[in-house]
């Protein structure tokens, strides 16, 4: 006779059992060992492939250099030759590039054959400012770095500038930029229509003083000649400014232009000095 089996007595191998449980234990314990042991394994190919002696960096060629010099870009790169290509993070490069004073944008990329391109745009100055700390200043307004006056003879020195205080890496009043810039390209167009006597603003003016209310008033080269200017209409008042000077150098009675002032529609004021006399 077949023995009766306890239906109360519960199947350690069954689902749910204490060996169920046990072995789905020792299977968890076994798949976790196996990706811990990946993740070393792939770590130490990772730190093995970056610092292994190839693929190398080698050549670095710098383009766009005009004021800077090729070293203070390199060192700012802060890359050695044969570094591996795996360890060079490009936009933490162009960063620090772009936080050089005289650096205005920045590109890198990565060529074949282990060569580094650095392409990098300078800011152009386009005058110093003298109020305060001479500064210079680029065509986007910005204030961009100190600077000795004597080694920036070439532009116009802004004296006056309303009552800006300014300061490195800040930007100039957005009407002074405006006026400023507005004559500056006018006189470039009229240099380029063959209207070259008095010059571009480099080399025709000497300072430049902006109030908010007057406008622009210029010292000129190479007498000191004031003229001032106001605002607007630059280049119908640069012309005239040149037909006057070339009355006044035909009239043997004006010894010496003093002050001229354009800021009128249909006529200017001249003060001179005239031969023979203390000027008018």
């Amino acid at each position: 006779m077949k023995r009766k089996a306890n239906r109360y007595r519960q199947d350690p191998n069954r689902v749910g059992g204490l060996r169920h449980w046990l072995r789905l234990c020792v299977l968890l314990a076994g798949v976790t060992a196996m990706v811990l042991a990946a993740g070393v394994a792939f770590s130490r190919a990772y730190w093995a492939v970056l610092n292994a002696p190839f693929p190398a960096l080698q050549a670095v060629d710098v383009k766009g250099l005009a004021r800077l010099d090729r070293r203070t870009v390199l060192n700012t790169l802060g890359v050695p030759r044969n570094t591996n290509l795996l360890q060079l993070h490009l936009d933490a490069m162009q960063r620090r590039l772009e936080s050089l004073a005289w650096i205005r944008t920045a590109r890198i990329r990565l060529e074949p054959q282990g060569r580094l391109v650095v392409t990098v745009e300078e800011r152009r100055p386009v005058a110093l400012v003298m109020v305060g700390t001479p500064l210079l200043l680029d065509a986007d307004g910005t204030l961009f770095a100190q600077a000795r006056p004597q080694d920036h003879l070439d532009l116009p020195f802004v004296t006056r500038m309303g009552d800006a205080t300014p300061k490195v890496g800040s930007r100039v009043p957005d009407p002074f930029l405006e006026d400023f810039m507005g004559l500056t390209k006018a006189l470039d167009a009229l240099v380029g229509q063959g209207h070259a006597r008095l010059g571009t603003m480099r080399s025709a003016v000497s300072e430049v003083r902006w109030d908010p209310a007057d406008g622009l008033t210029l010292i000129l080269n190479p007498k000191g000649l004031t003229v001032h200017l106001g605002r607007g209409q630059y280049g119908r008042k640069w012309k005239r400014l040149e037909k006057l000077l070339d009355l006044a150098a035909q009239d043997p009675s004006v010894s010496e232009l003093r002050e001229v002032d354009l800021d009128f529609e249909n006529k200017a004021i001249v003060r001179a000095r005239l031969s023979g006399t203390r000027g008018i």
